[in-house]
């Protein structure tokens, strides 16, 4: 595996970034209570959700797919695609190429 792009990495990671906004329950996977989330600077929860991108860029080298809060966040080497999949079943797509 591997994944590779050719994208500005920072805009992949922003992207990224925005679609895991819509999960719900994210800070589950970050192992933070949701009133500490909540009532967190907007400007903090943007810093979490950008290192929190590049560790599932890291790890979907790895591993294919994250459960993410009440998501999913899938790695499709073969559209060059990254995938995060909502609760129901919303499906944003951040392309790499």
């Amino acid at each position: 595996m591997g994944i590779s792009f050719q994208r500005d990495y920072e805009d992949i990671v922003e992207e990224l970034s925005s679609a895991l906004r819509e999960i719900e329950d994210i800070n589950e996977f970050m192992e933070m209570k949701k009133t500490v989330w909540d009532n967190m600077e907007e400007k903090i929860k943007i810093e979490c959700l950008h290192t929190l991108s590049s560790d599932l860029i890291y790890g979907l080298d790895y591993k294919s797919d994250f459960s993410v809060g009440r998501g999913k966040v899938e790695y499709e080497e073969q559209y060059d695609h990254i995938k995060v999949i909502t609760r129901t079943n919303r499906v944003m797509t951040i392309d790499l190429i």
